[in-house]
């Protein structure tokens, strides 16, 4: 063992994560909000197209106020951006698989990752632990569809060990993960207001 070593590289041979870094994206910072701002948050996630006015009327804010508020959580990076909902079912991609690849111990992980990233219907690819190296979420419109990407993209790219396909059978209707992690925040905010920091 040299002396750069950490006694790791028989468990990852060197280069399999060299360029990972470039194809994960970067966590941001973790930004203090106030109550004002998660109320901001809540009503643009419920409805997105809100009017400042409107948005300020709801709050008892004036509309200048308000958009100084908007402009700082664009500026620290909280609001990411406005972007349609859209319902992919009734433009028929109606199924949702996930796939779990685990990969080749030598392949370089980042350029597989970017080339899943890159292949039809794929919604997000994500490095993830355990026993399979990534995880890929798409949509289809139904089992040839999904036979189709898999055959022609999939499992011809070099080094892909094995897949595990999961097609989803359904989700809970209502279900709404911002309203769910929003209220977490609201929980962590009147902790932190509680034991006075």
């Amino acid at each position: 063992m040299d002396h750069m070593s950490n006694g790791l590289d028989d468990l990852h041979p060197r280069g399999t994560f060299r360029n990972i870094g470039t194809n994960l994206s970067t966590p941001s910072a973790r930004v203090q909000i106030d109550q004002v701002d998660l109320e901001i948050l809540e009503l643009l996630t419920a409805d997105g197209r809100l009017p400042q006015k409107k948005l300020a009327e709801r709050l008892g804010m004036s509309a200048p106020a308000v958009a100084d508020r908007l402009s700082r959580l664009a500026q620290k990076g909280v609001l990411a951006g406005y972007s349609a909902v859209v319902n992919w079912d009734a433009l028929g991609l109606v199924t949702v698989v996930y796939i779990s690849v685990k990969l080749s111990m030598k392949i370089d992980r980042g350029p597989i990752m970017s080339c899943l990233a890159a292949s039809r219907g794929v919604e997000e690819v994500t490095l993830v632990t355990g026993g399979f190296d990534l995880l890929v979420r798409m949509r289809v419109r139904d089992n040839i569809h999904l036979r189709e990407i898999l055959m022609d993209s999939i499992w011809q790219m070099e080094g892909i060990d094995t897949t595990v396909t999961m097609i989803s059978m359904g989700q809970p209707p209502g279900l709404d993960p911002n309203r769910r992690l929003l209220d977490e925040v609201r929980r962590e905010l009147q902790e932190r207001s509680e034991s006075g920091e």
